[in-house]
């Protein structure tokens, strides 16, 4: 019944959102001995000031088939954006201007189908997309038009087990990094599924994670995880050695409420969306801050829930605006 479907999609996007606001306070099972997050991180950036414009470009929400709840998305070489719609169980591709080209997907537990309340999605050198699931427990691989290849994953806390898995990268060896949410742990796989490495546990200290969600990797096989929890952003090597984190934004005192999503360009300039501050900060390799843009509202270039980003080959960034159910697209400048 067309009731049913909408009360399922609202109940999906509730749970994400809630899932997302939880950055904003403990989880309700965090431990006590947790640091206390920050609470008066200011509401813009100060102490430094932009380096350049951010110049809106497109906003789309997937016209002909509107976006019901976008939780991710990637870009191609050609500037066709694939976005997981959590509440259509669906992908969908849009061109380089936000219109669509193509959608696959649908509810349920067979190949090609999907129960996630979030998915994250990535792509391959060879333009194949990997799709986690975190009801399903599982990773589905689908080649560039949308068929189905391949899938892995059960639910468990062994090797290639997944409890939700969410965030999900692949790096120019398409090996692939899968995030798992209630598992408080990365997975390291090669392109068809096989288990290579893993680390991380639930905890506050460097390597530890607390309602992750966002993982990305750069070209050099660095790789960012979007620790919420924590308000910070962590930095491992190719095999899980803890190298850095970055807690602020514009100014040491400039503190993340929210990263909800990491991701890099092909220089591996570092993006981080901040989910409450509505706001989009982007550092070089080295974690020096560049540049920031974003604000709450619903204009072109403002926000509702900043939220996953791609960044294509020209460094135009694209970024889901969560609670207006779209996407916005942004051209940088050049000196950025």
């Amino acid at each position: 019944m067309a009731h049913q479907k909408i009360f399922g999609q609202t109940i999906c996007k509730l749970s994400l959102l809630a899932l997302l606001l939880a950055g904003c306070g403990a989880a309700p099972d965090e431990p006590n001995d947790f640091p206390p997050r920050p609470t008066d991180a200011p509401a813009t950036p100060t102490g430094v000031a932009q380096k350049g414009k951010v110049e809106f470009i497109w906003a789309t929400t997937g016209d002909v088939t509107p976006l019901k709840a976008p939780s991710s998305l990637t870009v191609d070489s050609d500037g066709n954006t694939y976005v997981v719609d959590t509440g259509d169980y669906s992908i969908q591709k849009l061109d380089w201007q936000g219109q669509p080209v193509a959608k696959w997907g649908s509810k349920g537990k067979g190949d090609g189908q999907f129960l996630f309340t979030f998915a994250g999605i990535a792509l391959d050198q060879h333009g194949n997309t990997y799709v986690t699931d975190d009801v399903n427990a599982r990773i589905q691989k689908f080649d560039p038009s949308g068929h189905f290849l391949l899938k892995w994953g059960k639910r468990g806390a062994g090797d290639g087990q997944f409890y939700a898995p969410y965030g999900v990268a692949v790096d120019r060896q398409d090996n692939v990094y899968i995030y798992d949410l209630n598992g408080y742990r990365v997975q390291k796989f090669d392109a068809n599924g096989t288990f290579l490495a893993k680390w991380g546990k639930r905890g506050a200290g460097d390597g530890q994670f607390n309602n992750a969600i966002d993982i990305a990797v750069d070209s050099q096989g660095m790789v960012y995880i979007a620790d919420r929890g924590n308000t910070r952003v962590q930095k491992f090597d190719p095999d899980g050695k803890f190298v850095a984190k970055l807690t602020a934004c514009a100014s040491p005192t400039d503190y993340f409420t929210n990263p909800g999503a990491v991701t890099t360009d092909a220089q591996d300039n570092v993006y981080v969306s901040d989910f409450t501050k509505n706001q989009i900060c982007k550092f070089d390799k080295d974690g020096n801050f560049l540049n920031v843009w974003g604000s709450s509202g619903a204009g072109n270039g403002e926000f509702d829930g900043a939220f996953d980003m791609a960044v294509d080959g020209k460094n135009n960034v694209y970024v889901i605006d969560y609670n207006h159910n779209r996407i916005q697209m942004f051209q940088q400048p050049t000196q950025n």
